[in-house]
Order: structure tokens, then sequence, then C-alpha cells
């Protein structure tokens, strides 16, 4: 069975618009891939961020705990003194 003028053409012109599409498609997921790749990168550099700020918050806690509460003793000491030479 042979097919008319117009029925080659018509074959011709689906199979051309289907490689563009396949081309596209190929193309489009090439990028896809590389943008997640970016994605994961970044995302990585902010949880070595976000551990680090972590670590660092942690050591001034450590820190300014214990001077907080030297703080305090230090004036209730001073305020225990002072109210010590006020009642002699």
């Amino acid at each position: 069975m042979y097919l008319n003028e117009s029925s080659q053409i018509l074959i011709i012109l689906l199979t051309v618009v289907l490689v563009i599409f396949l081309i596209v498609g190929i193309i489009l997921l090439i990028k896809l891939v590389q943008v997640v790749s970016k994605v994961k990168k970044i995302s990585d550099q902010v949880e070595s961020t976000t551990k680090n700020i972590h670590d660092v918050v942690a050591g001034v806690k450590s820190v300014v705990t214990p001077a907080v509460v030297t703080k305090a003793i230090t004036g209730w000491i001073e305020k225990l003194t002072s109210e010590k030479k006020e009642k002699k």
C-alpha cells in the first residue's frame, strides 16, 4: 500500500516536530539537573554555615552564663556590704 503525497508530507512534519520536542526535552532535562546540583551545593553551604553559627552561639553561651552569674553575685555582695556599712 502506497501513501499519497499529502500523507507523506504529514508524516515528515510530525517526525520533525517529534525530533524537535525530544531535543528540547533533553536540553531542559540537562538544565534541570544542573539547577538541582547548584541548589544542593547551596543547601550544603547553608547547612555548614548554620552549624558554625550554632557552635559559636554555644561557645558564647558557655562564656556569658558564668559572667552573668558572677555579675549578679557581685551585685548582691556589694549590696549586702553597703547595707552592713550603713548599719554601723
